[in-house]
């Protein structure tokens, strides 16, 4: 991982939504605000979801409940969220 100089970390219950910028649920609507494409995101879950990125044409991509996805090989400037049910998530971005 790269070393960044500002981020931003922050945790919330997504509710059930398909495919919906984050940055739409309440709890993360400032996610994005300093840190405008991360060069290091982590996201965790305890809920099964799928996550696509920068775009909702993009590959989905799943995870289990309980577990953490950790992106360093793409610079993510939207992160867009399908939950079936909710799930409470710590998304943490950087650059």
């Amino acid at each position: 991982m790269q070393p960044c100089s500002i981020y931003k970390s922050k945790e919330g219950a997504s509710g059930v939504i398909t495919d919906t910028d984050i940055t739409t649920v309440a709890a993360f609507s400032a996610l994005f605000n300093d840190v405008r494409i991360s060069r290091n995101t982590i996201i965790r879950t305890d809920a099964a979801i799928t996550v696509r990125l920068n775009s909702v044409d993009s590959d989905a991509i799943s995870l289990a409940a309980n577990e953490k996805m950790e992106i360093d090989w793409l610079m993510v400037a939207k992160i867009f969220v399908t939950a079936a049910s909710s799930a409470n998530l710590k998304i943490v971005v950087a650059r």
